[in-house]
């Protein structure tokens, strides 16, 4: 019953994450759908008592992560001047990160749960191929982009903060493609894909000893549907807005293959999916690449040189207030006129979440990478897949710094759950010496 319950949480987490702003488009406009999941997470947990998790390292971090969330809205409610945005931190920021506890006890337990944790990756993944291949096609060949819900609330709110573009035969304008998916957002979704991309691509090259007995799980667990969902992922890709995901998906992937037991085949599978991506979407790649270098800004820049620079990172740091470096510019009021001009925003970060939210994300990442560079060592082939999957997944998500949406909801859901798995079969393969293998 335990199992049971656990899983359907997983499951209404990743849900309402990606399809957050649907509902929020569709069927009421507040941000309570997204405290729903996390609010039942913190419940079960507290009373859980974490009698069924083994704690490890990335436990606790997860642990005072929250702790530290607790701890500034607590803060921010005594000084800051905006309460609302104290608690909206919270329910976004904060609270979603119990999800990992309930994903950590369920994979931990159920005997079946690489199985579920890959089943949930694949539908994931199809969900989205399909999704964004449909906008696409409405967008592009009928022209009707505005008609679906969540885009149009995107573009709306892109015109209300000023981010549109410039296009010399429309004027100023914003392009629907940036708001393609469920999630609302093209660098989102290419985040996303990217993520996903890598969780999939060690499952088709590695020999998995793990069976499934029949039904829908045997169909979606076929090479040639996996070898399909590869396809169409970098299909995807190459359709959104977000040339650094795709660039990270590529880097991402060349290490998978370098560490994987049959290089040649995965190096063949990259190969192929990337090259007809390319050919099939030339036009929008060069389209994208021309924007990209050769269009100028109102600063007299191109977008590329705009991305890396450096100065307005400096007049951000040096003109904010120190006390925000410790508590946040969310509980801190800062004024550092240089910060929109700048789009290395993972840089940012620090002082917008504060020092302490800092030093535990930074750790959290080194023991995500810790943990599946461990798993890869083993010669059980379900270690080695599970530790390449969840490496070339974090390091993606690690190189997101243009414009970072790690922490955006549908991928932060994702991260959460995968997060709580690879802790889960961590414990499983390594921590538990009785059921460990030979490492090479």
């Amino acid at each position: 019953m335990k199992n049971s319950i656990e899983f359907r949480i997983i499951i209404a987490a990743l849900f309402i994450g990606l399809f957050y702003r649907v509902l929020r488009s569709v069927v009421f406009d507040s941000y309570i759908w997204i405290l729903i999941t996390p609010a039942i997470c913190l419940y079960y947990v507290y009373f859980s008592r974490g009698r069924y998790i083994k704690k490890n390292t990335l436990d606790k971090i997860f642990s005072y992560f929250i702790v530290n969330g607790f701890i500034m809205t607590l803060l921010g409610l005594f000084i800051s001047l905006n309460k609302l945005s104290i608690i909206t931190l919270f329910v976004h920021i904060y609270a979603p990160a119990s999800i990992y506890f309930v994903a950590k006890s369920y994979f931990s337990q159920n005997k079946e749960s690489l199985k579920d944790y890959f089943n949930i990756i694949l539908v994931v993944a199809m969900i989205l191929v399909i999704d964004i291949l449909v906008e696409n096609y409405l967008y592009l060949n009928h022209g009707l982009a505005e008609r679906i819900p969540w885009i149009a609330d995107g573009m709306q709110q892109s015109y209300a903060w000023g981010a549109i573009i410039w296009d010399s035969a429309k004027g100023m304008h914003d392009s629907p493609t940036r708001f393609l998916s469920i999630l609302a957002s093209g660098k989102s979704a290419g985040l996303l894909v990217a993520g996903l991309f890598c969780l999939i691509l060690p499952l088709s090259i590695e020999k998995s000893i793990f069976y499934n007995r029949g039904g829908f799980s045997r169909l979606l667990h076929h090479k040639y549907i996996k070898y399909l969902l590869l396809g169409g992922l970098i299909q995807v890709s190459f359709l959104l807005p977000s040339v650094a995901n795709t660039v990270s998906l590529g880097l991402a992937s060349a290490i998978i293959i370098m560490k994987s037991s049959r290089k040649i085949y995965g190096l063949y599978i990259l190969i192929l999916g990337l090259g007809l991506g390319y050919l099939a979407f030339w036009d929008s790649i060069q389209s994208l690449v021309h924007q990209r270098s050769n269009i100028i800004n109102s600063y007299g820049q191109n977008a590329i040189d705009f991305i890396f620079q450096i100065k307005p990172l400096v007049e951000y740091y040096t003109s904010t207030n120190i006390l925000a470096y410790i508590f946040s510019a969310s509980v801190i009021p800062t004024y550092a006129p240089a910060s929109s001009l700048t789009e290395l925003d993972i840089f940012l970060l620090p002082i917008k979440y504060g020092i302490g939210w800092t030093i535990i994300v930074l750790s959290g990442g080194y023991f995500l990478l810790k943990y599946s560079y461990r798993l890869i060592r083993f010669k059980n082939s379900n270690a080695k897949i599970i530790g390449l999957s969840t490496l070339g997944y974090f390091i993606v998500i690690l190189t997101n710094i243009h414009y970072p949406k790690f922490h955006i909801h549908g991928n932060y859901e994702l991260m959460m759950v995968v997060a709580g798995a690879l802790s889960a079969f961590y414990d499983k393969h390594y921590s538990d010496q009785k059921n460990i293998r030979v490492l090479a």
